[in-house]
């Protein structure tokens, strides 16, 4: 409820409506649960408050700060959208162009929530405002209990460039390894203007390993976490399960690089369990369980992050047998 300054009223056959200045708040309206919506002088509503920076390629910095209102369904939609519109309506935004953004969270009670991201091309603001919807909507719809929001600190820093870059080949440099070698390779990105760049990378197999065959698995944000969408799970017992989730969310700015082995498993409560007897698999897969746990076939060795100006794209599979 806020007080307001009646300008001037719009006549119409139909409709009449009033154009107002609206000024401070000075109370809250609430659902009475009855027939009625109540409004109460004096008494602020909460709100979260909400600052959005965008700077241009100059070091030139526009900021844009907001109350929204803390309502579960509707407070994820006006934070997304309000970054949208933030990245759109500035001056320097363009179709070809890289955002790089860094969204902190201050939610009561728990870990500050901090993620980054970047996205390329037209759809790119766009691309960054459902995954700030997606991690603030998980906040506000877990299971366990609802949190105050006392702030979102979104910072976006546009450049008026495609810094896209996809998956070209690798290249193995070293002979084949043996336990407690490294294995080097030496992996290929082509830009989105054709140029290419390798990264050099050693990969340490580990002892045990002998007369096997592992796999280096390259890949992108959305291929090393396919269930990125997946923000709370059946096995979460508690809210800072959520906010850890959030908080892990990848980056499409990096080159993910694992060392797998092939082993059965499931997930359990964020956990890997690897090498597990038949009964045990047999009593995770059954209909009661099968909700609560995750069927796995690779358990990771080993694991790195490689960064690129820009955003990566692409994925490859390389068989590699230990001597």
């Amino acid at each position: 409820m806020a007080a307001a300054k009646v300008i001037t009223v719009v006549r119409a056959v139909n409709r009449s409506f009033k154009l107002a200045e609206a000024g401070p708040v000075v109370g809250s309206i609430y659902q009475d649960r009855l027939t009625a919506i109540a409004g109460e002088v004096g008494r602020v509503p909460p709100t979260t408050s909400v600052e959005y920076e965008v700077v241009n390629a100059q070091g030139q910095s526009e900021v844009y700060s907001a109350k929204v209102c803390e309502l579960p369904e509707l407070s994820p939609v006006l934070v997304a959208v309000g970054l949208l519109q933030s990245l759109t309506s500035a001056l320097d935004a363009e179709a070809e162009q890289t955002i790089y953004l860094d969204v902190e969270m201050d939610v009561d009670g728990e870990e500050p929530v901090r993620f980054q991201n970047v996205a390329a091309g037209a759809d790119g603001a766009q691309t960054l405002a459902v995954q700030v919807y997606r991690a603030y909507n998980a906040l506000t719809q877990n299971p366990f209990r609802y949190p105050r929001i006392h702030s979102v600190r979104c910072k976006a820093r546009l450049v008026p460039q495609m810094k896209l870059h996809f998956f070209d080949q690798v290249t193995v440099e070293s002979a084949v390894p043996a336990p407690g070698e490294t294995l080097d390779l030496e992996v290929r990105v082509r830009s989105y203007l054709g140029m290419t760049r390798a990264y050099p990378l050693s990969i340490p197999i580990p002892i045990g390993t002998k007369k096997e065959v592992l796999t280096v698995f390259i890949a992108d944000a959305n291929a090393i976490q396919p269930d990125a969408d997946t923000l709370i799970r059946m096995d979460m017992n508690a809210l800072n399960d959520v906010v850890r989730q959030v908080n892990e969310m990848r980056s499409q700015q990096g080159i993910y690089v694992r060392l797998l082995r092939k082993s059965k498993g499931v997930q359990l409560q964020g956990e890997s369990l690897h090498d597990l007897p038949p009964s045990m698999l047999h009593l995770y897969s059954t209909p009661k369980n099968a909700q609560y746990s995750q069927t796995l076939e690779e358990v990771s060795l080993w694991e790195t992050r490689m960064e690129v100006d820009g955003v990566f794209v692409g994925s490859y599979r390389l068989d590699v047998e230990i001597r």
